[in-house]
């Protein structure tokens, strides 16, 4: 897996098809994930990370609060901001030893999970040595009124570097499910994962990766409603139910999202919110049954 955070080779990840899942990021151009010529520092800074595995210190760039703003959400629960394609900055990813997951996820990794983790991946992580010598600078949010005290090419290369290509977020995500897969991970945190990826490709437009990735989503997702306890990733269980039958109309799997949209509709417990959302892609359901007619 050659990419900016190293490769993890040879390491079993289920029934996953090698050539779709790590090959396709490649063919993507070299797109920002922050969008319609916004500024990088004025929406992302580098928060000091300890790694919960190895204990190395790195920055992990993040989005600053209320600098973007939501415009819309998809029926999967998508965000859509107006700058920058935040499901990018979602995760951590460690430089050192390569473990990635979610912001809300990364320090709560168990003993058991950290010593499967490094069992699973010894030898197979390669660090390139530049990505540690280059390190970005953290705790520091970067902004435009503040005097940084650094040579203009340095600077260049700090402002590079604080937003993350497609290509970057991409290979973070794909390292996150192999760390859910080298821990020993739940089924639903590494459905997030995939379901997180298929995002990414949706905004480039790349519907047989997002597909396929949706796919693998769905999968983990039921493994998950029926053998985890919520909340799941956050999430609690009609919220969940939503994500389904989302998932599973855009997968054309019409008897499963009939089934979850119809499960929430008939609960006279669930809130406004979610009743709302359920409505809509009851709607659109009506819709794609017509046209299979």
């Amino acid at each position: 897996m050659k990419n900016f955070l190293g490769s993890i080779q040879e390491l079993e990840v289920g029934n996953l098809d090698d050539e779709l899942f790590l090959e396709t990021s490649y063919e993507i151009e070299d797109r920002s994930t922050v969008l319609n010529g916004a500024e990088p520092e004025n929406i992302l800074f580098a928060k000091k990370v300890v790694c919960s595995v190895c204990e190395f210190e790195f920055g992990n760039i993040i989005q600053k609060t209320k600098k973007a703003k939501l415009v819309d959400i998809d029926a999967d629960l998508r965000p859509i901001y107006d700058v920058i394609d935040s499901v990018a900055y979602d995760l951590i990813s460690c430089p050192k030893c390569g473990y990635t997951s979610s912001l809300s996820m990364f320090n709560k990794i168990r003993e058991k999970e950290k010593n499967r983790y490094l069992e699973n991946t010894e030898g197979k992580y390669v660090q390139p040595e530049e990505e540690i010598e280059e390190e970005i600078d953290v705790d520091v949010e970067v902004d435009v009124d503040v005097e940084v005290d650094v040579e203009v090419e340095e600077e260049k290369k700090q402002e590079k570097k604080l937003a993350y290509t497609y290509k970057e977020a991409i290979d973070r995500y794909k390292l996150a499910i192999y760390s859910n897969y080298a821990k020993g991970g739940t089924s639903g945190e590494r459905a997030f994962y995939f379901m997180k990826l298929a995002w990414l490709y949706r905004s480039l437009e790349r519907r047989s990766e997002e597909y396929f990735l949706l796919d693998q989503a769905y999968e983990g997702f039921l493994i998950a409603f029926n053998e985890e306890s919520f909340p799941i990733m956050g999430n609690d269980e009609p919220t969940f139910k939503l994500v389904l039958g989302e998932i599973s109309r855009r997968l054309n799997r019409i008897d499963d999202s009939k089934r979850w949209i119809g499960s929430l509709l008939t609960d006279r417990s669930i809130n406004e919110r979610v009743r709302k959302r359920a409505e809509d892609i009851k709607e659109i359901l009506m819709v794609d049954v017509k046209k299979k007619k």
